[in-house]
C-alpha cells in the first residue's frame, strides 16, 4: 500500500507487517507444535487432569506427580471414592459399604468409627497405570512419537475459552494452545481423555503437600491384601470392678515373611454374644510371617463395674474380638513420607 505525502511517496509498511505476524503464527507444522509442547511439559512437577481413564473408566479430577504417584477424587465401578497411588501400591477411601464387600476376613460394622475409610488394594485391581502413560515425561513422550505420516488433520478451535489447535493424529488428540501448551489429550491406545493442567514451581509444591497430607491419613488403612484373624480369646480370670483384661491369640496369612501391624478390637457383652454390651477396648499387635502372637487390653467403665457388684462373674461375660491387618507400620509410612520431600 502506498500513499501520495508532500508531493512524495511513502511506502507503508503496516499490513505487511501483520501478514508477516500471521503468516509466522501459521507457520509451526503439526509436529513442531506438540514438540514444543511437549518441551514445555517436561518441566512440570505435576499435572491436573480431568477426564476419564483406562478400560475401568475411571472418571474424576486426579493429580498425578512427576514420579507417577496419584490422587483425586474418582468414580470407579459405580462408587465415588479417593483414589492414592503410591507407585507401587493402591489405596482407596470409601464407605463401610465397600469394605464390607472388599475386607471379608472380618465384619467392619463391629470395628470401631464410621463414615469413609482408607484402605490397600491389590496393586492389581488398577489395570490402568497413570505412571506409565500420564505423568508429565510420559505425555511429552507421547507428543514427541507423533510423526508427519501419523498427523490426519489440524483446525483451529477454542477449548476452555483459550484459542487452540485441534491435532488429531493416528493415536490420539491433542488440543494445543497458542502459546503451546498442551490443555488437553484423547488417548486410542492406551484409552484415557483429559483436560491438562502443568503445575510447576510453588504452584507444584502445594499439590505434593495435599498428596503429603493424604499419605499422613494412611496410618489407619486397613489392609486387604493380607488377612489378620483371632485364634483363640481368654480373659478375666481376674476381674474385677475395675475391669476385665482380655487376651487375644491371633495370626496373619499374605504376609510372607514380613511384620504386619495388626489392629486388635474387643468387647464384652452380658451373658451372650448379643447381650448388652458391658465395655471395650483396643489395641494393636505385630505380627511376623504366619506365627501368632497374644495380644490383650482392658475393658473397664460404669457398665461393667455394674455387672461384676451384681454377678460377681456368676453370669458369663462373652468377649468377642475382630482384628485387621494395617496398610503400615510407622516406619514404612515414615519411609513414605521421607519420598515424597524429594518430589
Amino acid at each position: 500500500m502506498a500513499i501520495l505525502l508532500g508531493g512524495g511517496l511513502v511506502v507503508v509498511l503496516i499490513l505487511a507487517a501483520a501478514f508477516v505476524v500471521l503468516l509466522n503464527k501459521e507457520d509451526k507444522t503439526p509436529t513442531e507444535r506438540l514438540a514444543a509442547a511437549a518441551r514445555s511439559l517436561g518441566t512440570a512437577r505435576a499435572l491436573t487432569l480431568q477426564g476419564t481413564f483406562g478400560t475401568e473408566r475411571i472418571s474424576g479430577q486426579v493429580q498425578v506427580t512427576s514420579s507417577g504417584r496419584v490422587t483425586g477424587p474418582v468414580t470407579w465401578q459405580g462408587r465415588r471414592m479417593t483414589l492414592l497411588n503410591t507407585g507401587e501400591e493402591l489405596f482407596v477411601k470409601a464407605d463401610r459399604s465397600y469394605w464390607a464387600q472388599h475386607l471379608r476376613s472380618t465384619n467392619v460394622n463391629d470395628l470401631p468409627g464410621n463414615g469413609e475409610q482408607w484402605g490397600k488394594l491389590s496393586s492389581d485391581r488398577l489395570t490402568f497405570s497413570f505412571k506409565q502413560h500420564l505423568t508429565p515425561a510420559a505425555l511429552a513422550a507421547k507428543m514427541r512419537s507423533v510423526t508427519k505420516a501419523t498427523v490426519r488433520s489440524d483446525t483451529e478451535t477454542v477449548l476452555r475459552g483459550r484459542a487452540a489447535v485441534k491435532i488429531t493424529t493416528l493415536t490420539g488428540t491433542f488440543y494445543v494452545s497458542e502459546d503451546d501448551r498442551l490443555l488437553r489429550v484423547e488417548s486410542v491406545v492406551p484409552y484415557f481423555n483429559a483436560d491438562v493442567t502443568a503445575h510447576s514451581g510453588s504452584d507444584a509444591d502445594a499439590v505434593i503437600g495435599r498428596l503429603r497430607s493424604l499419605v499422613g491419613e494412611l496410618k489407619d488403612a486397613w489392609d486387604t491384601t493380607r488377612t489378620s484373624r483371632p485364634q483363640k480369646i481368654e480373659g478375666c480370670k481376674n476381674g474385677n470392678a475395675s475391669g476385665c483384661t482380655v487376651r487375644v491369640r491371633l495370626w496373619t496369612s499374605g504376609a510372607g515373611s514380613e511384620s504386619t501391624q495388626v489392629s486388635v478390637y474387643v468387647w464384652i457383652t452380658e451373658t451372650t454374644r448379643t447381650g448388652r454390651r458391658l465395655g471395650e477396648c483396643s489395641t494393636t499387635a505385630t505380627t511376623t510371617g504366619l506365627e501368632s502372637v497374644w495380644a490383650e487390653c482392658r475393658v473397664s467403665g460404669a457398665q461393667w463395674s455394674d455387672f461384676y457388684r451384681r454377678t460377681k462373674l456368676r453370669k458369663p461375660a462373652w468377649m468377642q474380638a475382630r482384628v485387621v491387618a494395617m496398610a503400615f507400620t510407622p516406619g514404612r509410612l515414615q519411609e513414605l513420607q521421607s519420598a515424597l520431600d524429594r518430589e
